[in-house]
């Protein structure tokens, strides 16, 4: 791989940010909930915003994962080929 070092920081970074996402999402406060002590003109149950559950996370997870394999793999330049090479 030519580029094995940037593709690897590129997947780490995505993953941190989707986990991130899935996090911001998970802990946020729902929306259509009326404050304390006040009643509701509307009684209709909050509709779920995010519908896809944990997805954001599990693909985080793995490009996170993905992404040091990459890294921890990919070669140096000043690295010489290997004499065990398949041609």
């Amino acid at each position: 791989m030519q580029f094995g070092k940037t593709q690897g920081i590129a997947l780490i970074i995505l993953g941190i940010i989707l986990i991130g996402v899935q996090f911001k999402l998970g802990s946020g406060s729902p929306g259509n909930v009326p404050p304390r002590g006040q009643p509701s003109a509307v009684t209709e149950p909050p509709r779920d915003v995010h519908r896809l559950g944990p997805l954001a996370a599990i693909i985080g997870t793995v490009s996170l994962v993905a992404g040091i394999a990459v890294f921890a793999t990919s070669r140096r330049r000043d690295q010489p080929d290997s004499n065990r090479q398949v041609r």
